[in-house]
């Protein structure tokens, strides 16, 4: 699962990297994959994983958009009180973009963040 965790920025000279870290549970995936358990919270688990459904880049992608929610409101889409509400709260595809953190963001990043927010359909 991706998360903030795995995120690191490095500074050299005058350029700044953002770099992926800590692989220990990433898997190779060709197509379609299961996996089981959950490990850890929720929080940035998209509904396949939840569901225990077949996971795959739209899982990531998933990952990716809950993280970009994040980043630009400072609030999660989907946490609530217990990691069963919040997987609640993932599974019903429950979040909305409150003007009290979202006033200043373009419609362009709130339209990209629907796009990422998408179960996969099969």
């Amino acid at each position: 699962m991706f998360q903030p965790e795995n995120l690191m920025i490095e500074v050299s000279s005058n350029t700044m990297y953002l770099k992926l870290i800590d692989f220990g549970d990433a898997r190779h995936i060709y197509n379609n994959y299961y996996i089981h358990p959950m490990i850890g919270h929720p929080e940035f688990t998209s509904p396949e994983v939840v569901s225990g459904t077949p996971v795959g880049l739209f899982t990531d992608i998933w990952s990716v958009g809950v993280l970009l929610y994040v980043l630009l409101s400072g609030v999660s889409p989907f946490l609530d009180e217990s990691q069963e509400e919040t997987c609640s709260n993932i599974v019903r595809n429950d979040f909305c973009f409150p003007d009290e953190y979202f006033a200043g963001i373009s419609s362009e990043a709130k339209d990209l963040i629907r796009f990422m927010l998408v179960e996969e359909q099969r």
